[in-house]
């Protein structure tokens, strides 16, 4: 039978947690919901048993506790771990330093002086040093891409750039040379060099004076600048700038630039032959055709005959068409300087009108001209005998006429869209039998205007051979 034995137990009467004076033991099981005072005392507590928060607590009495070594350390050391259980090494070769405008790492290959790399990252530049003899590679898919080598030639798809090569494998290889003295340096070029021989080759050249990014041919054979396999422009030695052209073939366009002004030329052989063409400058509105003979616009030189030699008289012929037509069409000759100087112009507004009949009478009535001897743009109507003008300008009208009545007060005029004007009317008188008369003016007339012949008075007029009305635009 169990039994409890104390000395004293107090609050017997259960109103309150009874006091043991001189300890309590407890063989069996306790089970508490709390537990107060400080456990000072404690010993054997199993770590499994404990759970909830524990306060916060000092270490200053922990033991046993596994200590971790810092090997060679310093404040700007990267720690790697050494190899070793329980030590971490500050390494010597691969340090990182900050100053707070500028952050450097240093890579070692060594503890000795300049063999090194270091990325250097500051306010202006992200820079890439090695402080010794070695180079520079920049590699994908585990192959060589770009190399700059210790001596500054630079390569692109080579491992072994000789100067500074583009591309290696043949006997003129490309070279890329980047020269500049220094950073701060006002010039630099970027020169591309024949392999074979360094001095000849090309560049892009920048200065500091007003020059500003130049390019330069150090062995005189000019500029060539290709779509495929074709060559499209060139500038030559002399200086010519020249489109379509090979080095053997002949000039298709040139901008001389020794002051002589601009060639053009359609790039035949031999002497031209008569209506020939040597060249087209065209202009086009709305497509992209590449053939003068579709353009909108176009100027022409054209030779004027059969010439021997080597220079030939020419004429310049200037073409144009509506816009109405679209592309496609080719353009109309509309004025041409022949080779002495003289100006045609073959599409200018020009007509002669006469009436198809011998004898007829008009009295205050339009004159009924109803045929024509030319009829240029056909703005001549026959059908009401108007002359409707197409564009504005002034335009010449001239009128001859014989006539048999007799009077003193005979009138003709030019009327401007069916009205009379100031000076236009002239007046004339006959004693009888036939006469002739004549009038001429100049009038300006908006786009649209129309321009008649009147007879305001009763005569007997002549038609056929005897009689025209002519008009054409002057400017």
């Amino acid at each position: 039978m169990s039994r409890i034995r104390a000395n004293q137990i107090t609050n017997q009467s259960a109103d309150g947690a009874p006091t043991v004076q001189n300890g309590l033991v407890i063989s069996g099981v306790t089970t508490s919901t709390t537990f107060s005072g400080s456990g000072a005392s404690l010993t054997n507590i199993p770590s499994a048993q404990l759970t909830g928060a524990l306060p916060a607590i000092s270490g200053a009495n922990l033991t046993g506790i596994t200590q971790t070594t810092i090997n060679n350390n310093a404040d700007n050391r990267l720690i790697t771990g050494s190899g070793t259980a329980n030590t971490l090494e500050g390494e010597a070769t691969l340090t990182f330093t900050n100053s707070g405008s500028a952050g450097q790492v240093n890579l070692k290959r060594s503890t000795s002086t300049d063999q090194e790399a270091i990325f250097y990252y500051g306010s202006s530049n992200l820079e890439i040093e090695t402080r010794e003899a070695t180079g520079i590679k920049l590699k994908t898919n585990k192959s060589d891409r770009v190399i700059l080598t210790s001596t500054g030639n630079f390569g692109l798809a080579t491992n072994s750039p000789v100067a500074q090569t583009l591309a290696g494998g043949t006997a003129i290889t490309p070279v890329l040379d980047l020269k500049g003295t220094s950073q701060n340096n006002t010039s630099g070029v970027l020169q591309f060099t024949r392999k074979d021989n360094s001095t000849q080759g090309s560049c892009i050249y920048s200065s500091g004076d007003d020059a500003g990014l130049t390019f330069r041919n150090t062995d005189g054979n000019g500029f060539g600048f290709y779509t495929g396999t074709t060559l499209r422009f060139r500038i030559d030695p002399s200086g010519y700038i020249k489109f379509g052209e090979s080095n053997s073939g002949n000039v298709a366009f040139s901008i001389v630039t020794n002051g002589s002004g601009i060639l053009m030329s359609k790039g035949t052989t031999g002497n031209p032959s008569n209506g020939q063409t040597l060249g087209d400058i065209g202009f086009n509105a709305y497509s992209d055709s590449q053939t003068t003979s579709s353009a909108d616009a176009l100027i022409r030189g054209q030779a004027a005959g059969n010439f021997s030699g080597s220079s030939a008289p020419t004429d310049l012929l200037f073409f144009t068409k509506p816009a109405s037509t679209g592309p496609g069409s080719g353009p109309t000759e509309r004025m041409r300087i022949n080779k002495d100087g003289q100006v045609t112009q073959s599409q200018q507004p020009s007509f002669a009108a006469y009436r198809n009949q011998d004898g007829y009478t008009l009295n205050n009535g339009i004159f009924t001209f109803n045929a024509t001897r030319h009829n240029i743009g056909s703005h001549f109507n026959t059908s009401n005998h108007r002359f409707t003008a197409p564009v504005a300008g002034r335009y010449m009208f001239n009128f001859y006429s014989i006539y048999n009545t007799s009077g003193s007060s005979h009138q003709i005029q030019y009327r401007v869209n069916n009205s009379p004007q100031q000076g236009m009317l002239i007046h004339f008188s006959h004693a009888g039998g036939w006469d002739n008369v004549s009038y001429s003016q100049i009038i300006n007339l908006n786009a649209n205007d129309y321009v008649t012949m009147w007879s305001i008075s009763s005569v007997n007029w002549h038609g056929n051979s005897w009689q025209c009305f002519t008009g054409e635009l002057l400017s």
